[in-house]
Order: structure tokens, then C-alpha cells, then sequence
């Protein structure tokens, strides 16, 4: 009897069938010693494979939150605070006033001082001309400023003081000037 290419294939599939459903049925008694010994090392191993990598992710995650935690907590204690403020070029105006025109405080964070944004709102004084906030770790901002000069002094109609500066720049009234005017 002469079985077909197609007959022989479908015989085999039926077999294989067989023969998985007949090792989800055998116990491990019927397996060899052996083999049911490597199976329960294999199942172990995915097992605590599964659990390392947790435990890598977790203790990864601890790290990394232990870590900005701590640069957080170093950025913002009373170690990295403002302790001086250098105010240099100052003539006309009090140092106090011009670290207060900057926004800049002692006992105030270090990291939360913006150079740019201090040396900006500077700017927006009339007596100065130009200004330059440096920050020096650990604790001490520069503040560098080149003041306008007083060239002429105008008197209004209510006999009100101006100090007028070059380019015609109104700096203020007599009276803001202080000694340095006189």
C-alpha cells in the first residue's frame, strides 16, 4: 500500500499532536530524574530572573530619586546662599540700592540668582548705563555697574531740580543725587 506525499504529512501532524498532548499529561514521575531536575533549575532561574531585574529597576529608581534629592537638597541649603554682594562702580548710587534695584538678597539661594535677569532689571535705572551680574561659588555676586554722569541740571517751571546725563537721559531730580551732585 503506497501512502501519498499529502497523507504522509497529515499522519505526522496527527502524531505530533499526540505526542505533545502525551507530555502534558506525564507526571514527573515518568520523566527521567535528569530532565525533571534541569526543569525545576530552568523554572527557578526565570523566577528569581524576574525578580533581579525588579529589584535592579527599583534600586535604580532609589538611586537616581536619592541622587536629584541630594543635589536638590545641597543647591538650596543655607551652604550655597548669597553671603556677599560685591557691588562695584557705584558712585552715585548707594551699594544697598543697587543689590536692591538687582533683586538680589543675601541669605537667598545661589542657584535661584539669574545673572542676566538682575543685570536687565539694573538696566531699567536711569543712572545706569551698563551693568554685569557675576555669580562666584560658593557664595559671594558681583555686581558691576558704569553709572551716567550729571552733565546739566534743569529747572522746571515749579522750580523742580532735573539732572539731566549725556545724550539728554533724564536721571532723576536734584534731590535724588544727594552729595554726589553738589
Amino acid at each position: 500500500m503506497s501512502t501519498t506525499t499529502r497523507e504522509r504529512g497529515a499522519a505526522d501532524q496527527k502524531s505530533r499532536k499526540r505526542r505533545r498532548a502525551d507530555i502534558e499529561v506525564i507526571g514527573d514521575d515518568d520523566i527521567d530524574p535528569r530532565i525533571a531536575q534541569r526543569r525545576r533549575k530552568v523554572d527557578g532561574e526565570r523566577r528569581r530572573g524576574w525578580r533581579r531585574r525588579w529589584v535592579k529597576a527599583l534600586v535604580s529608581v532609589l538611586v537616581i530619586a536619592v541622587l536629584a534629592g541630594g543635589t536638590y537638597g545641597a543647591f538650596h541649603s543655607p551652604l550655597l546662599d548669597v553671603e556677599i554682594i560685591d557691588v562695584m562702580g557705584s558712585t552715585q548710587l548707594d551699594s544697598q540700592a543697587v543689590a536692591e534695584a538687582a533683586g538680589i538678597r543675601e541669605r537667598e539661594a545661589m542657584i535661584s540668582v539669574d545673572p542676566g535677569a538682575a543685570a536687565s532689571r539694573l538696566r531699567h535705572n536711569p543712572w545706569i548705563e551698563r551693568a554685569t551680574v557675576v555669580r562666584h561659588w560658593p557664595g559671594v555676586v558681583e555686581i558691576r555697574v558704569d553709572e551716567r554722569s550729571a552733565t546739566a541740571v534743569l529747572v522746571d517751571g515749579a522750580g523742580k531740580s532735573l539732572a539731566i546725563g549725556t545724550a539728554g537721559v533724564v536721571l532723576g531730580s536734584r534731590s535724588d543725587l544727594g552729595d554726589a551732585a553738589s
